[in-house]
């Protein structure tokens, strides 16, 4: 994939809003029934005031011509027969509250009553709609974590997944963020798949250094400077974080990013890359913890490393030499009663481009050691 990556505005937008305000969240799953605990502010798709101070994402040109979108017709898949791992699934009444919030285990398991064939076939499920779901904010609910070293996925047994394929490790809810509303040509989605990349991320991330200042739980601290480069380029870590620098007068700030990917930190805990290849950490101990500003920060820096971290939470076992790699990933539009083929051909078009470019994009941002989707 081409170095270069463009931030189309309205996805930056999106960043900004959820790196800052946690809109990538991470669902806890405590509740025995279907329902689903979560704020009911619906995920913005415009930019709330943000601090001046605060740094945004540089937008770059595109260096490389846009693939030509296509005139031909998305198939549309009502027998739910897969066409590159893209599926349609009508709302029977049980899929969506009559306050129109998805219920993902229950898409999950019409899915594959449906689909009996695929029991075997998908790690992940990524649900899209083709309307807004006013009651929740964008999530990846893990539902089973066999890793040790790298912190527990907060899942609790009381949920009921005994109807579920063994297989399937994590369901990730994208709401209506890819939709004809916000996405309008195929370039846009090829370079703005920053949300794919951070709910699927949350399978393994981040849930390790709460004490020392890396993560707060969920995602990686304000304070964690997590950010790296990469072909020259300043990027910051998917799963929030950002690139701090020492101002040299007993302050620090923030360093402008133009994308944003996994840093070594986030490759190890993926089972990808040796705990040899992890930097020291720099995290920022601010004279007050409380201070919402991006620059001119007074704080200094404490160094952590990966050593330490190991000592205290373990190794990651599996390690790298032999964890799982390459994922097959379920692209599912989840369509409501009384919607017609016309009403959600054009959702249905963009989750097409989703699933075209996800797979090059996640090879891309792991350094070519994770594949979505391949030989599928």
């Amino acid at each position: 994939m081409n170095n270069q990556r463009g931030f189309a505005n309205s996805i930056i937008l999106i960043l900004v809003v959820i790196v800052l305000a946690g809109i990538g969240s991470y669902f806890v799953l405590n509740h025995q029934t279907p329902s689903l605990p979560f704020v009911t502010t619906p995920a913005p798709k415009t930019l709330p005031l943000v601090p001046t101070a605060t740094p945004t994402p540089t937008q770059t040109p595109i260096t490389k011509s846009p693939t030509p979108i296509s005139t031909e017709t998305p198939l549309i898949n009502n027998s739910l027969t897969a066409f590159k791992n893209i599926f349609v699934i009508h709302d029977d009444g049980t899929l969506i509250t009559p306050q129109g919030q998805v219920q993902p285990l229950e898409v999950a398991k019409k899915f594959y009553n449906l689909n009996q064939d695929k029991k075997d076939t998908y790690d992940l499920l990524t649900l899209f709609t083709s309307f807004h779901d006013p009651n929740t904010v964008e999530y990846h609910m893990g539902l089973r974590n066999s890793i040790n070293g790298i912190g527990r996925i907060p899942t609790m047994s009381s949920v009921d997944i005994a109807d579920l394929p063994s297989k399937l490790v994590g369901i990730s809810f994208v709401d209506d963020t890819y939709s004809p509303k916000y996405n309008t040509v195929e370039a846009e989605i090829k370079n703005n798949l920053f949300l794919m990349d951070h709910e699927t991320g949350h399978q393994w991330l981040a849930y390790i250094g709460k004490d020392e200042g890396i993560s707060d739980g969920i995602h990686y601290s304000k304070w964690v400077s997590n950010g790296f480069i990469r072909d020259g380029i300043q990027w910051g870590d998917v799963m929030q974080g950002w690139p701090w620098k020492d101002n040299g007068d007993g302050t620090v700030s923030v360093k402008n990013i133009t994308h944003a990917g996994f840093s070594n930190f986030s490759l190890y805990m993926m089972g990808l890359i040796s705990a040899s290849e992890v930097p020291d950490l720099q995290i920022v101990v601010p004279n007050d913890p409380a201070n919402k500003e991006f620059n001119s920060v007074p704080g200094t820096f404490k160094t952590i490393q990966i050593k330490d971290l190991i000592a205290k939470y373990g190794e990651r076992v599996p390690s790298y030499l032999n964890s799982q790699k390459d994922f097959n990933m379920a692209y599912i539009l989840v369509v409501k009663k009384g919607q017609t083929q016309s009403d959600y051909e054009p959702y249905l078009n963009v989750v097409s481009w989703v699933a075209k470019y996800f797979p090059d994009e996640w090879n891309y941002i792991t350094y070519g050691k994770s594949t979505i989707n391949k030989g599928l």
